[in-house]
């Protein structure tokens, strides 16, 4: 196969191809291309034979019921022996919901641990006990809510083992409200 670069160019470029004028009076009205390619360098190259040349995938000339080659594999599908195998990555074993869940249970036993959820859930009823039970979930919300808002949102995307210790303070504000029970006898 011969380099594009090399056909069809014309070795002598100091002068341009005569181009007969459409006006002379001595034309005899033959083609004015067979005229113009009359410079043996500038002749088109005769074709070369038809090699199996790859078809081109247009398909927004062709319907799904349309395609001519069912089994053709499309462009952007990596054929097999192209990627390297790689080793099967094992499934995590536990959801997201329950990482999340046994995340923040675990935060709450170290809140209780600590002793910062009896110390809220003491805070929390004696507001209820001084007040009423309406200002005791008002100031349990309240904690909650401030603790997410200023303390937890900007800790959250820490490395996991210290935004876990930082979820501390909100998990133990969160069992605090839920465990407070007004008027109970226990």
């Amino acid at each position: 196969m011969t380099p594009w670069w090399s056909t069809n160019k014309p070795t002598n470029l100091a002068t341009p191809p005569t181009v007969p004028d459409p006006r002379d009076p001595d034309d005899d009205g033959g083609d004015w291309l067979d005229r113009l390619w009359a410079d043996e360098d500038l002749a088109p190259a005769a074709p070369a034979p038809e090699a199996e040349q790859p078809e081109s995938c247009d398909n927004s000339e062709l319907s799904k019921d349309d395609d001519p080659q069912p089994d053709a594999k499309p462009w952007f599908t990596p054929q097999p022996g192209y990627w390297p195998s790689l080793p099967e990555t094992p499934k995590p074993s536990l959801s997201d919901g329950a990482k999340r869940f046994l995340f923040n249970v675990g935060a709450g036993a170290a809140g209780w641990a600590f002793g910062l959820s009896p110390t809220l859930g003491g805070w929390i009823a004696d507001c209820g006990r001084d007040y009423s039970i309406s200002a005791a979930l008002v100031l349990g919300g309240g904690i909650c809510l401030g603790i997410a808002a200023f303390w937890d949102r900007r800790t959250r995307h820490w490395y996991w083992p210290l935004a876990w210790f930082a979820r501390i303070p909100l998990a133990s504000a969160v069992t605090a409200l839920a465990l407070y029970t007004p008027a109970s006898q226990l």
